[in-house]
């Protein structure tokens, strides 16, 4: 079938400046294929193409966030099959929410580049190569925290994925990283086959990929068992793909070894990165579906003992597992790696306890999604200063276990100090960010939990508290290292990159600022991207979907 060109919607120029972040940084990424075939492989020119373009992208981002067009409520909607932005289901969604990730994203990805020039750039002989998957990898990211579509979703994550893989084995002379990447990549693929057969499911039920459609779909027909059936598979499948992602247990198993066999760059990044563009997702898909299905009574026949199940109750339960069995793996732990991995994957499961919160509530989701934003923040350095250090007593020590730290308050006081201040807000202890990020996600659920299924909510908040005390023991085993083992050590300071110690200390910095000083400005500007990624007014009658039998409901006898 030919579509007239008349009849196509081709972007403006307003359009194209809701997503320039995105496009510069693809234009970095084809700089980076381009220029070496000028200039020749010079890691030097390559850093600095790749960092002018994430801080070029960065600087649009957040001056993007001062924009309240696609903010106040409302979201709008790119790339759809006709007519102007925001009147048919699109591929990309602009909001509020999305570009807070995006930018938060864009600005670790420059800390990234930085952290990779000072520990890595000079041994490396492929820098464009590698500069080019991370940004790949970014873009990736980015897309996934912005978008309704599952098509969209699916070629966004794969975006994410494959450079990832490539990233975790890129240190060829090490077989720890070649076993990481085929690991790795391993679980990717079998995970991406479920998520993909999961929107097949959808679509074979509603006819649509876009997903607000397909839940006035869902809202409007009468089910029978077998649809209803039809449907739990797919959610099931779907959250495989993306749970592997944020590495919810149990599609965890890759990331403790990824992180071990990775070079620490790319360990760090994933520690943050994956995991927050997944959790991204998950709440953007929350929220649309929030408003719809907070009433029982719109859903048609079966579909009401799947759906809501599965977003209030499946979604508590991957958080409360996810974070206990990840704090309870890393108390035995001594690489402090693979700490730091089951680390991330509890603040994950952290995280996650806000989906079931923004899931039902269809008026006012502030208090959640604020609570979110306020966590990817403070994590962001948290996670970053605690790789930096691992980092810095990797250079001076050659060993990443927890003995490796010994005496370290002695030889580095400054570098010790600063690592108690990370470790200390991953714990969640006052007077840092960590304990502010913490407090208000309990503060969310808390005040959840007296208006509506306080069992299930306060439930989540014990979780929370009970792995919080977990996990001081296995953060305190580093402390103890650092200042009560080793008195005899001299005062020596690492024998480490400067700068990386100079970042380290401004990620202390802003920790303890966050959580006294600043306390008043972190929850503003998380209540200014706490919006409900609410979709545009889009009718099913309206909806651009394509016809399919098995639509609607089961054949009536």
């Amino acid at each position: 079938m030919t579509i007239p060109l008349a009849s196509m919607w081709m972007p403006d120029a307003a359009t194209m400046q809701l997503v320039a972040p995105e496009l510069i940084l693809t234009a970095a990424i084809a700089a980076l294929l381009l220029v070496p075939l000028a200039v020749g492989r010079n890691t030097s020119v390559s850093l600095l193409l790749a960092l002018i373009g994430v801080l070029a992208a960065a600087t649009v981002g957040v001056g993007a966030l001062g924009d309240r067009t696609p903010g106040d409520g409302h979201s709008i909607e790119l790339f759809g099959p006709s007519g102007p932005a925001g009147a048919s289901p699109g591929m990309l969604v602009v909001d509020r929410f999305g570009g807070y990730f995006r930018a938060l994203l864009l600005l670790f990805l420059a800390a990234i580049l930085v952290m990779w020039q000072l520990f890595e750039a000079r041994r490396e002989r492929h820098a464009p190569e590698f500069l080019t998957l991370l940004l790949c990898s970014g873009l990736g990211m980015i897309l996934m925290a912005g978008t309704s579509n599952l098509l969209m979703m699916i070629v966004a994550i794969e975006l994410a994925s494959l450079p990832s893989y490539a990233l975790a084995g890129f240190e060829r002379q090490r077989r720890a990283a070649g076993e990481a990447a085929l690991k790795y990549s391993l679980f990717g693929a079998a995970t991406s086959g479920f998520m993909i057969f999961g929107a097949s499911l959808l679509f074979g039920l509603t006819g649509s990929l876009h997903i607000p459609t397909i839940v006035q779909h869902l809202t409007a027909v009468d089910s029978g068992p077998a649809s209803a059936a039809l449907l739990a598979l797919a959610l099931l499948t779907i959250f495989a793909g993306v749970g592997f992602k944020i590495s919810a247990v149990p599609f965890h198993f890759w990331c403790p070894d990824v992180f071990e066999g990775a070079s620490i760059t790319i360990a760090t990044w994933l520690s943050v990165a994956s995991k927050a563009a997944g959790l991204v997702l998950v709440v953007r898909v929350a929220s649309l579906c929030g408003g719809m299905l907070n009433d029982a009574a719109l859903l048609g026949g079966a579909y009401e003992f799947v759906l809501l199940p599965i977003l209030r109750y499946g979604l508590a339960a991957f958080a409360a597992i996810t974070c206990t069995v990840a704090n309870l793996a890393a108390y035995r732990q001594t690489s402090v790696r693979r700490l730091l991995a089951y680390s991330s994957i509890a603040h994950a499961g952290y995280m996650l306890a806000v989906a079931p919160i923004i899931s039902r509530s269809a008026d006012s989701p502030g208090a959640a999604m604020s609570a979110l934003a306020a966590y990817l923040a403070v994590y962001l350095f948290m996670n970053l200063g605690a790789f930096l250090a691992l980092a810095l007593v990797a250079v001076d020590r050659g060993r990443e276990d927890v003995e490796a730290f010994t005496g370290l308050g002695w030889r580095d006081p400054a570098t010790a100090a600063s690592l108690t201040v990370c470790l200390v807000s991953l714990i969640g202890l006052p007077p840092v960010g960590g304990f502010v990020a913490k407090f208000l996600l309990i503060a969310a659920l808390g005040r959840f939990a007296v208006a509506d299924d306080a069992a299930l909510l306060w439930g989540l908040v014990t979780v929370v508290v009970i792995n919080t005390a977990i996990s001081l023991f296995y953060y305190a085993r580093i402390i103890r290292q650092m200042y009560l083992r080793g008195e005899s050590e001299p005062a020596t300071a690492l024998a480490a990159p400067a700068g990386a110690k100079l970042v380290l200390h401004v990620c202390a910095v802003v920790l303890l600022l966050t959580g006294t000083l600043s306390i008043g400005a972190l929850k503003r500007t998380a209540d200014s991207a706490a919006v409900r990624a609410a979709p545009p007014a889009v009718r099913v009658s309206d909806a651009h979907v394509f016809p399919t039998r098995a639509r609607f409901s089961e054949p009536r006898p």
